[in-house]
Parts: C-alpha cells; sequence; structure tokens
C-alpha cells in the first residue's frame, strides 16, 4: 500500500465514483513506484462493482492517462500516473474559492489543464423551481 497514491487520488475530482473507487483499490495495491497487479476478480471483490463495470472503468482510466496497463500472459500491471494529476488539482484547489450559489471549479482529469465548471446547487435563475415555497 502506498499512501501517497491514494492521497493524489484523494485529490482528483472530475471522474465517475465507480472510476475514483478503482483506483483507490489499485493505490491501496500499489507499490513505492506506483505499480499494482490485483486481478480482476480482486478488484471486482473490493469494490463490489460488476465484472462490466471494471472493465469499463479501467478503460476509462486508461484512456484519461491516471493508469497504464500492460498485459503479460493471465497478469496486467497497472502503473499510476495519479502524481501530475493530483498536484494540479491540489494547486487550483489551493488557490479557489468555492461559494455554493456559484458552483464549484473542479480541475477534470480530461483535460487537467483547463478547468471545467459544475453548477452543484440548482438556481431559480437557471430554470429550477425552488423545492419550497
Amino acid at each position: 500500500m502506498s499512501n501517497e497514491y491514494i492521497n493524489d487520488v484523494r485529490a482528483i475530482d472530475g471522474i465517475s465514483s465507480p472510476a475514483k473507487f478503482v483506483l483507490f483499490i489499485l493505490a491501496d495495491h500499489a507499490t513505492a513506484e506506483g505499480i499494482a497487479w490485483p486481478s480482476l476478480k480482486t478488484i471486482q471483490r473490493e469494490t463490489l462493482l460488476c465484472r462490466a463495470t471494471v472493465c469499463k472503468v479501467l478503460n476509462e482510466l486508461d484512456r484519461c492517462g491516471l493508469i497504464e496497463r500492460t498485459h503479460g500472459g493471465r497478469t496486467t500491471r497497472y502503473v499510476l500516473h495519479t502524481a501530475d494529476a493530483a498536484s494540479r488539482a491540489r494547486a487550483f484547489v489551493s488557490v479557489t474559492q468555492t461559494s455554493p450559489s456559484h458552483g464549484h471549479k473542479r480541475v477534470s482529469v480530461h483535460d487537467t489543464d483547463q478547468l471545467v465548471r459544475h453548477t452543484d446547487y440548482p438556481s431559480p435563475s437557471h430554470g429550477h423551481k425552488p423545492l419550497y415555497n
């Protein structure tokens, strides 16, 4: 287990919950060099996700550049590339102010050089009706 990689995963935003959960599992199994090789069955068992979801999530993480997979026989080796994305996320969070009325600004791992704005709280000015009158 590498606490460094687990902390890096904590700082990453902009990916799905299952993807973040799988990243946590990979980080938990990672060596100090960021290499892990848990089986799909192990990832399934530890995340409680079905095989199809785990495979989809691993493809998503690979496309985002957060992991690199190497297949060798019956074993898949995962190399975590979370430190770069996490450091950019931490730097951004330290200078960003968040406000419920304006939404939260986050770093998207799909393009970590560009900031993405997410609105977590609907506002009547956006066409949403208030929950209570």
